[in-house]
Formats: C-alpha cells, sequence, structure tokens
C-alpha cells in the first residue's frame, strides 16, 4: 500500500512539477519524502519477494531489470543534491533522472502485466 501510494504522489508531482515548472516549495518537499517511503517499500519488496520467480529466467531478467530501475530512480534523485557535479552535471542526473524512472515505471508495469498473465492461464 505505502509503495503505490508513494508511486503515484511520485508520478504526479513528478510529471506536474516538470510539465509546469512546479518542482518547488511543498512540491519537492513531498516528492522527496515520497521517495523516501517509496526507497524503503523497495527494499521491504525485495527482501521479501526476492526468490519468488526462481523457476523462471524470464521472471529473473524482470526482476533484476526492476531493481536495477529502482536503484538507478533513487540514486539518480539523490545525487543531484550533491554540489560536486556542478550545473551541468545536476542537469544530467536530473534527465536521468526522469529517465530512470520512466524505465521503471514500464518494466513494474511489464511485470505486473506478466503476473496477471500467469494468473489467468
Amino acid at each position: 500500500m505505502g509503495f503505490a501510494l508513494s508511486l503515484a504522489y511520485l508520478a504526479l508531482s513528478g510529471l506536474v512539477g516538470w510539465m509546469c515548472d512546479g518542482m518547488t516549495g511543498w512540491w519537492l518537499v513531498l516528492h522527496m519524502v515520497a521517495g523516501g517511503t517509496f526507497a524503503a517499500c523497495i527494499v521491504l519488496i525485495a527482501v521479501s519477494r526476492a526468490f519468488e520467480g526462481a523457476r523462471s529466467l524470464w521472471k529473473w531478467i524482470l526482476w533484476l531489470a526492476w531493481l536495477a530501475c529502482a536503484v538507478g530512480t533513487v540514486f539518480t534523485a539523490v545525487m543531484p543534491m550533491m554540489t560536486v557535479y556542478g550545473e551541468v552535471g545536476q542537469e544530467v542526473l536530473l534527465w536521468s533522472h526522469r529517465l530512470c524512472a520512466f524505465a521503471f515505471a514500464g518494466v513494474s508495469g511489464l511485470m505486473c502485466w506478466s503476473g496477471c498473465r500467469k494468473k489467468r492461464d
């Protein structure tokens, strides 16, 4: 439930912030709080379901892609907060964050679709 709610808020606030240049103030603060919840839920999901799909190579590939996209999304969200990268590096990390988030959403959708498809069969 925490994962779904944080993901929904992150997607909404991220798109609104990106499209309307509104990722400031409370939008940004709440986006960061939801990001922390999202990261904690990823860890809980990873620990609780790590070996569930061990019988299928396809499930392992999807699982590893999901984890890689999740880690990439969190990493690229935290790294722009460091001033080491300068303005150009922060802009690259911002775009990397957006791309990782879209990839994560796509892989998550693919995992849900494959799970639902298996249950129907």
